[in-house]
């Protein structure tokens, strides 16, 4: 009697078996994208939250400062920078009262001169709409962290 031994797998399986792994990734890449724009906006939330109370706290402490673009200056005539004061490295944009950290924008309201806003857009579908902004704004002057 001849002992037929079987080897490896039939075309058949295999295609079997990749069609059930695609099926799987397919179902599985969106979740775990949408998990991570999740944390991201998680994060973005409490960054904002947590800039706009330290800026808050920093009015409230230096009462003698003129409120600039770039930040403020003390009564010494020292410049402070907005990433200096937050705690945090804002870069500036192409427009001059525009900075950004992460994906974290804040935005010198030059008319009013004491309004900062912190915003940024939501990426995930079930924090908030996709793609809904988010903003705090800090009255300078009042030292008050005002919810959008």
């Amino acid at each position: 009697m001849k002992n037929a031994q079987k080897r490896g797998f039939t075309l058949v399986e295999l295609i079997v078996v990749i069609a059930i792994m695609a099926i799987l990734a397919a179902v599985l890449v969106p979740t775990i994208t949408n998990k991570v724009n999740e944390s991201k906006d998680s994060k973005n939330f409490s960054d904002c939250n947590t800039i706009a109370s330290t800026i808050s706290r920093y009015s409230l402490d230096k009462t003698d400062v003129t409120w600039t673009k770039t930040g403020c200056t003390l009564s010494d005539n020292t410049n402070v920078t907005w990433s200096d004061i937050a705690g945090c490295n804002f870069e500036s944009t192409s427009d001059d009262h525009v900075y950004t950290y992460n994906d974290i924008t804040l935005t010198f309201d030059s008319t009013s001169s004491n309004i900062v806003t912190l915003s940024f857009v939501t990426k995930a579908d079930n924090v908030k709409s996709k793609g809904e902004t988010y903003s705090v704004k800090v009255d300078l002057l009042a030292n008050k962290v005002l919810q959008d």
